[in-house]
């Protein structure tokens, strides 16, 4: 999480003071042009990210507050701003959040100037197997609703790991032996939970014709399997996939189908020979 340097109103203030004697400027407009460059106090505590296997065990909650930066007549703000993504690989995209009742344009505004605003910001039920992310951003406004200052920013992070039983492929590799292909599975279970039973399907990309099938023992949580799923015919780029039996065809996860072209493996082998 970031951290940014933050000057206290009083050393700010007395700055801006010294340098408007020099200078022979308005304090109080010395005092603003400080405070253009001088963030609000931004601070996160009591954070709290709950995981289960359960949707109401996810919880990302935690206190937000944020105080005035240099000059008194403003009013301090913050907003949140929730974002997820499926992994570490994935991009973050934001996650529809129900506004509160005091919020103005995505911010909490104090009520009065040189006050301090504070809230109790809470996000659940989390999805299982998400990454999530809270930006927490502060800024101060002036009467007319014109931000005054540098806006200082806090990242909370919550990452829910995934507890259903899931079954997942690995490497997938396509060998040729007496004019049989022999498509080669790693199976593993990503969830924390053991999985159902479940079948690898080989199956024309074209036609959706199935080519051939494998039984997937139900696997433990994190555990791995190999099956080997023997095709007579190769029509050439063919679809693998793992799921659960019982599961709907097209109810799939990015990492339970992949592609593979078996007539290039045989081309392989006959160029070895």
């Amino acid at each position: 999480m970031p951290s940014l340097r933050l000057l206290t109103p009083a050393l700010s203030v007395a700055a801006a003071l010294s340098l408007a004697l020099v200078g022979g400027l308005a304090p109080d407009a010395h005092a603003r042009a400080a405070a253009k460059d001088v963030a609000p106090t931004l601070k996160i505590s009591s954070r709290l990210c709950s995981i289960g296997p359960t949707a109401g065990d996810r919880l990302l909650k935690f206190d937000v507050s944020s105080g005035p930066a240099v000059d008194e007549t403003d009013r301090a703000a913050f907003r949140v701003r929730l974002q997820s993504r499926p992994s570490a690989k994935g991009s973050w995209e934001k996650v529809a959040t129900t506004p509160t009742a005091t919020e103005v344009g995505g911010w909490e505004i104090a009520s009065k100037a040189n006050t301090i605003v504070a809230a109790t910001k809470s996000y659940g039920p989390l999805d299982e197997g998400v990454q999530y992310r809270a930006l927490v951003d502060a800024r101060a406004y002036n009467a007319a609703g014109k931000s005054t200052s540098k806006q200082a920013t806090r990242i909370v992070t919550c990452n829910q790991p995934l507890f259903t039983g899931t079954l997942v492929l690995g490497k997938v590799v396509d060998t040729v032996a007496s004019g049989t292909h022999r498509v080669s599975v790693a199976i593993r279970n990503a969830g924390r939970l053991a999985s159902q039973d479940g079948t690898v399907t080989v199956f024309d990309a074209t036609t959706r014709e199935t080519l051939g099938t494998a039984t997937v023992d139900a696997l433990k949580g994190g555990g791995k399997s190999d099956v080997t799923v023997a095709l007579d015919t190769c029509p050439g780029k063919v679809y693998v996939k793992v799921q659960p039996d019982g599961a709907d065809p097209e109810d799939l996860l990015a990492d339970q189908y992949t592609t593979i072209d078996c007539k290039a493996t045989q081309s392989r082998k006959r160029s070895a020979r």
